[in-house]
């Protein structure tokens, strides 16, 4: 008489798996609020808060100041002004709440 096969408790783990994957029924998802002619976002409520870039020219910043370890590296001449390293067409970012200021921990 033959001794009965052991079975790993990975292969009843396995099979258990596949006996309850086998029973779920699909859930019939919603489309998509394209499909639906609904605006991205229309069922939100409130107003989400992002980065609001500014394109008018007449409220960007008049003077930029730059990080106190960037200011060594100009009077070292290892870099040049804020003024010219920024350029003629910045991208200006209006902050959420406040200008965040430099060092800490």
């Amino acid at each position: 008489m033959s001794e009965p096969e052991s079975v790993s408790r990975r292969s009843v783990l396995r099979l258990g798996l596949l006996a309850v994957s086998a029973t779920q029924v699909p859930v019939a998802l919603p489309p998509p609020a394209r499909a639906q002619g609904m605006k991205p976002g229309a069922n939100l409520i409130g107003k989400l808060e992002g980065p609001e870039v500014i394109t008018d020219p007449a409220q960007f910043p008049k003077t930029f100041r730059e990080a106190p370890a960037l200011t060594e590296l100009v009077k070292a001449g290892k870099l040049p002004p804020v003024q010219e390293r920024i350029g003629q067409d910045p991208l200006v970012i209006k902050p959420l709440r406040e200008i965040g200021k430099y060092g800490g921990t």
